[in-house]
């Protein structure tokens, strides 16, 4: 995962006017994208907002864009069952917050913790690309093999023609011969 300035998921700011003569910006939110994905055993959710913080006239200033998320969600239990029937992770349109929603339970809304800024919205949106891990067989020896995947996804199959077209080879002074085994 390839992320720009990495945050430590606390709000620096937090708009309103402290009514001492000090004052915190506003900040407007705007979700821009989001990217999920899931893995045998994680699913991964995250969401790019559009920041804009507020001026001390009331207008809002150039935007930055950052992308929040609760990170990878372990959807097995410590025995290897399914913890979730079928889970929904739904990004808030104007807050940093996600809903979370199994088939057999009341929603949950919680913060979603701030991970990382950009300046641009196209780095952003870059980031948020490479966030989640691209899921498929890592196994170069597999039939199946992902050379894009860049996290293995259990999904690998073996036939038997890559374990019978081994190509055993034997050098006898600089002429290879090669014998194919059926």
């Amino acid at each position: 995962m390839v992320f720009g300035n990495l945050s430590t998921g606390v709000q620096i700011f937090e708009g309103q006017n402290m009514g001492d003569g000090t004052w915190r910006p506003d900040l407007q939110y705007t979700l821009v994208d989001t990217n999920t994905g899931k893995s045998a055993d994680e699913y991964y959710a995250y969401g790019l907002y559009k920041v804009e913080f507020e001026n001390t006239d009331g207008t809002f200033g150039e935007p930055e864009w950052r992308i929040y998320s609760e990170g990878p969600i372990e959807l097995l239990d410590d025995d290897g069952n399914e913890r979730f029937e079928n889970l929904s992770y739904t990004f808030v349109t104007d807050a940093p917050k996600v809903v979370l929603q199994d088939d057999d339970s009341d929603p949950f809304e919680g913060s979603a913790p701030y991970v990382a800024t950009y300046t641009t919205e196209e780095d952003g949106k870059q980031a948020l690309s490479d966030s989640v891990p691209l899921m498929g067989c890592r196994d170069k020896t597999a039939s199946n093999y992902d050379y894009a995947a860049t996290m293995d996804d259990g999904s690998c199959t073996y036939g038997d023609e890559t374990k019978d077209s081994m190509l055993p080879f034997i050098a006898i002074g600089g002429i290879i011969l090669l014998s194919f085994v059926m």
